[in-house]
């Protein structure tokens, strides 16, 4: 049994997002395992190349929760965009990753995405389908993270705030 497959228990759908470089470096056993997951579970599973542009950007509108992993550049913008369309992410804690997300409190009243350690992905994915049952309270924290300013303005205006202020002597 895959990771998939623990996933898939429960009721939801996987779409997979293979990122261009993963598609390049994707082995025949990498192959085979996505056929294996289909075959098993063909009305719940679809896999998308990240080529497909307009494609992507639709399956992230319609995730409510949108797992990464992969490079850290990949996690940060991918993270970003769901958020925007209100899929929560659900990322590796990398030191980069941790500039940008901060995993949710257990009743999503902080936070905005789902962290995890090292091989961790599971026990992060679980929170996010047990938060998720929570229609409320997780429809909520939808909002609240896709208004979040991910732009450099607000960034620029403090650095700038900072640096107009007369230093004491």
């Amino acid at each position: 049994e895959s990771f998939a497959d623990d996933v898939l228990r429960n009721d939801c759908q996987l779409a997979v997002l293979l990122c261009v470089s993963d598609t390049a470096v994707a082995s025949s056993r990498s192959d085979h395992a996505l056929e294996d997951l289909i075959e098993r579970w063909p009305d719940r599973v679809q896999i998308r190349s990240e080529r497909e542009a307009s494609l992507t950007h639709q399956l992230v509108a319609g995730a409510d929760i949108f797992v990464l992993a992969g490079t850290a550049e990949a996690v940060g913008s991918w993270g970003r965009i769901a958020q925007r369309y209100g899929a929560v992410p659900v990322v590796p804690a990398t030191e980069s990753s941790r500039d940008t997300f901060v995993d949710y409190d257990a009743q999503l009243d902080s936070g905005n995405a789902f962290l995890f350690e090292n091989d961790a992905m599971l026990p992060a994915v679980r929170r996010a389908l047990a938060a998720y049952a929570n229609t409320d309270t997780f429809s909520q924290a939808q909002k609240r993270m896709m208004h979040i300013e991910h732009s450099w303005e607000q960034t620029a205006r403090a650095l700038l705030t900072n640096i107009s202020r007369p230093t004491s002597s």
